[in-house]
């Protein structure tokens, strides 16, 4: 049948001497062609080897083959032909001779033979022509490296996903860089991700190449951490390699199951854009595995939270050194050591005021998470209970409920550390006379088991029930009976209560609960996180991201703009955080920053800066509120 072209190729072999007509027809038409065989049957054969030519003899570098070639005519051998050689690879050679040739002659049997050899590996191919332009060729001989010096081993690919396999292949070499054929290669692997290798060893093939393949499971590794080793062996164990790095005969590969994100890079630069009464700073975010590969339609979560604030104002100064100001430059208010600066009261970012994030030791539990940096060491400014020692985390055993927070009941010795509640240290709660004076003393007025916060009047550590001021009735602290001291109107005059038990409107003795000095009349933050008292918390959260989350794009980018009041420029630092999760596993970067300004803003001094006095005043101590 015709191609696509409308040809047909075939091939004819004759099967005796003589003239032969080729006829052809197709659609109605006919043709023929007549072509001349030749009476002579040529036949080149290699003695002592395999008839099919399909099978490979292998021939040991260096080494002679000798081969035998028979001319016949019709069966018949012919004599004194001579038959012209050339091979591919190799050196042709009289038998047992070194003397090349290029042809040899046939003896009266018809045959005629030749020695072949060669130093360098592979397959090679012998054309043999006689006089008259007839061929034969053979092809089925190889030539095969045995001495094994050096073994490279490659993982193809060096990165995959969890669960895909990559295919290691080892490659054996002899000192002249010649494939060695017919080497036991031996493979094992090192991992944490729960993959497997096909095969713990492979024979070598012609271009001295083993294989296997490695499969790895559904976890992903750290970069390189998939490690193959591979050495040699033969039947007297390992054999020498000449490149393998510490003498143990033994070479390694590495490989890295990644694909997922793992790495989260995160930074901005330096211009600032204005918006109105806001400005707008870009920050970008690189989501890449860990193989540094970027990672495309990776889902990345924003938030920025204040982390210090500062005192001060906006001064004029003269840049150019003509006599008159020019620009607005940052005056910040330093403390006596020259520090500026204050950290930020809210400390876990939940906008409430939390006793245990009280860090200016007013008698409340002040040891937890001292490393206001995150970097590990206990820097200057971090030691808020001035221990000398950098407390994280640090409870003792006066947290009486468990909840991790030193309530204002549980202070017994007014210490600020939680320390034990146990009175008489019999780890019992008890209805007895605690103090030694002979009276009945009850230390849980209404009986829910804990000294309740506003229980102790007298500032003694216990919830009494006796005569407290020594006149002779027993006194209650629980004034209103119901288990607590409240912070209301208890007694009707329109006037929130807190610490004047007595209603007198003064600060009696042992009524300052929070150690003050003031009457307080509302719930305040003085026992919690308002270290400069002033009914807030700073700094506000004067930032915010405009998005809050993204998609990263083929290339695992993804631009985000953060956005702030003009007015609290150079006046906040804050903390931009960016979180992604994969397989359940959270990756965190963060990078920090003080809300910048435009320089537009602050080059002309004819006009006030949008930022001309700090929103938290003057007064560098970050207890005072001015």
């Amino acid at each position: 049948q015709t191609d696509a072209k409308g040809e047909l190729s075939y091939q004819v072999t004759g099967n005796s001497g003589g003239t032969c007509v080729i006829a052809v027809n197709a659609l109605g038409a006919e043709d023929e062609q007549a072509i001349e065989v030749s009476g002579d049957v040529f036949t080149l054969e290699a003695k002592n080897t395999p008839l099919s030519l399909d099978d490979k003899i292998e021939v040991n570098l260096n080494a002679n083959k000798t081969l035998t070639l028979t001319l016949k005519e019709n069966d018949t051998p012919k004599s004194a032909e001579t038959i012209t050689l050339s091979s591919t690879r190799g050196i042709l050679r009289e038998t047992g001779s070194e003397r090349t040739i290029t042809s040899v002659m046939t003896n009266d049997a018809g045959e005629a033979t030749f020695d072949i050899s060669s130093n360098r590996a592979g397959s090679v191919v012998i054309t043999a022509t006689t006089s008259n332009g007839l061929t034969a060729v053979i092809d089925n001989l190889e030539f095969v490296a045995t001495e094994a010096a050096y073994l490279i081993t490659q993982a193809d690919p060096s990165l995959i996903k969890a669960s895909e396999s990559s295919t290691i292949v080892s490659k054996v070499r002899d000192f002249s860089d010649n494939p060695v054929k017919n080497q036991r290669v031996l493979f094992s692997v090192n991992d944490v991700v729960n993959g497997v290798l096909s095969s713990s060893e492979a024979l070598t093939d012609s271009l001295g190449r083993a294989s296997v393949v490695y499969t790895a499971g559904n976890a992903t590794s750290e970069k390189d951490g998939v490690i193959i080793t591979t050495s040699l062996a033969n039947s007297l164990g390992l054999a020498d390699i000449v490149n393998d790095t510490d003498g143990s005969n033994t070479v390694i590969t590495t490989l890295t199951v990644g694909g997922e994100a793992a790495r989260i890079a995160l930074g901005g630069d330096n211009l600032v854009a204005s918006n109105g009464v806001f400005y707008q700073k870009d920050y970008g975010v690189i989501v890449t595995d860990n193989a540094g590969n970027p990672i495309a339609n990776q889902r990345v979560d924003f938030k920025v939270n204040p982390i210090w604030y500062y005192k001060g104002e906006m001064v004029a100064v003269d840049t150019d050194n003509d006599g008159k100001a020019d620009k607005w430059a940052v005056s910040y208010s330093r403390k006596a050591d020259g520090s500026v600066g204050c950290p930020a009261e809210d400390i876990d970012y939940d906008g409430t005021s939390d006793v245990t994030e009280d860090f200016n030791g007013n008698g409340v539990l002040d040891v937890i998470n001292e490393d206001y940096n995150n970097n590990g060491i206990l820097d200057e400014g971090e030691d808020f209970n001035g221990n000398g020692i950098l407390d994280i985390n640090a409870f003792t055993d006066e947290d009486v409920n468990k909840n991790g927070f030193l309530d204002t009941h549980e202070d017994v010795n007014r210490n600020g550390i939680l320390d034990f509640e146990d009175i008489n240290g019999n780890n019992f709660l008890d209805t007895e006379d605690t103090d030694g004076d002979g009276l009945l003393t009850i230390e849980d007025v209404n009986r829910n088991g804990i000294l309740d916060d506003g229980e102790d009047i007298n500032g003694n550590g216990v919830l009494d029930t006796e005569d407290t001021n020594g006149d002779g009735i027993l006194q209650t602290e629980d004034t209103n009976r119901n288990g607590v001291l409240d912070t209301e109107d208890t007694n009707g005059d329109g006037i929130l209560q807190t610490e004047d038990t007595n209603r007198n409107g003064f600060l009696d003795t042992d009524e300052d609960l929070n150690k003050n000095g003031v009457l307080d009349t509302t719930s305040t933050l003085d026992a919690a996180e308002d270290i400069n008292h002033n009914g807030k918390l700073d700094p506000t959260n004067a930032a915010a991201v405009l998005t809050g989350s993204g998609v990263t794009g083929e290339d695992g980018s993804l631009t985000i703009s953060i956005q702030y009041n003009k007015s609290e420029a150079l006046w906040s630092a804050q903390r931009l955080t960016a979180t992604t999760f994969v397989n359940g596993s959270e990756y965190i970067e963060q990078t920090e920053f003080i809300l910048d300004i435009a320089a537009d803003d602050i080059s002309n001094v004819e006009t006030s800066a949008p930022n001309q006095k700090s929103p938290y005043g003057l007064d560098a101590a970050c207890t005072s509120p001015y």
